[in-house]
């Protein structure tokens, strides 16, 4: 069963002016801005808009009814590698900290860019996700992401899911296309193959690849005899194929240059070692 299309919101700004308007509209809507439209053709679904004049689009939003059952998991989606990419069961509950990150006292992930509710069978991800019950799955995703993030909300007790996208339109008489999505039911395997067709990508379907990265282990403390030791001592675990060197290698962010007195030898030392391994 496919989710039922409530109503949208939009969010745009107007010229020198950096206060945000934002309002609720069913399927169309037009003010002397913009006009705006919903549609959905063969499971994608997106907004045509018209600019009348010089504003900032900032963002654009689609609320679904979707009941999810207790039995399924909700796949979320982490935020880069900030936070985690797995399924929950819908009693669980999201963290805005990791715990090793709260001790240090710094945000871990997303909590910057989204609130979290810490309130059970409430859930989000980035840029796609789906609901997974022993019968069939439910997949949405996002299928343009050069204008911004697309955050997903999934909510059991209320039934509903939340798709925000963020978009930079501001060119006035000029009509474009937004906040494209895919949403598809079936397999696993199927709604991941349709998705990658809608995307013009390869697909391929792999099993569970292992790795060790720095980041969850140190964070930003790391240097060159805390990677060496580690990069030695995953040598008895055959199954780890993947060895990633997150951040703190670099002098600061946006200075791309190896910090010497964390790596007195630079990384090609490192690297040739794995290659050796």
């Amino acid at each position: 069963m496919l989710p039922k299309y409530l109503y949208s919101k939009v969010e745009w700004q107007e010229k020198n002016n950096h206060i945000i308007h934002s309002l609720d509209f069913n399927g169309t809507y037009t003010n002397e801005f913009f006009s705006i439209s919903y549609n959905s053709l063969d499971s994608i679904s997106y907004y045509d808009i018209y600019l009348k004049q010089s504003i900032k689009i900032v963002s654009i939003s689609t609320f679904y009814s979707y009941f999810i059952p207790e039995e399924s998991v909700i796949f979320c989606n982490g935020f880069q590698s900030w936070t985690h990419s797995r399924e929950f069961k819908t009693n669980e509950r999201l963290l805005s900290y990791f715990p090793l990150a709260k001790k240090f006292s710094f945000p871990y992930g997303d909590r910057i860019l989204h609130n979290y509710s810490n309130k059970s069978g409430e859930f989000h991800g980035w840029g796609y996700g789906y609901v997974r019950t022993h019968e069939s799955s439910l997949f949405i995703g996002s299928l343009d992401e050069r204008q911004g993030h697309t955050l997903l909300k999934f909510n059991v007790r209320k039934g509903s899911i939340e798709l925000k996208k963020e978009v930079q339109i501001t060119k006035s008489n000029e009509e474009s296309s937004i906040g494209k999505h895919f949403i598809q039911t079936g397999s696993l395997e199927y709604v991941f193959k349709e998705w990658f067709k809608k995307l013009n990508l390869k697909f391929s379907f792999n099993k569970t690849v292992f790795g060790w990265t720095s980041w969850y282990n140190y964070y930003t403390s790391i240097n060159e005899k805390i990677i060496t030791h580690n990069l030695e001592s995953i040598q008895k675990f055959d199954e780890i194929k993947f060895f990633q060197i997150d951040d703190g290698w670099q002098k600061s962010v946006g200075v791309w240059e190896v910090d010497e007195k964390k790596f007195p030898k630079g990384l090609q030392v490192i690297t040739q070692r794995c290659v050796e391994l």
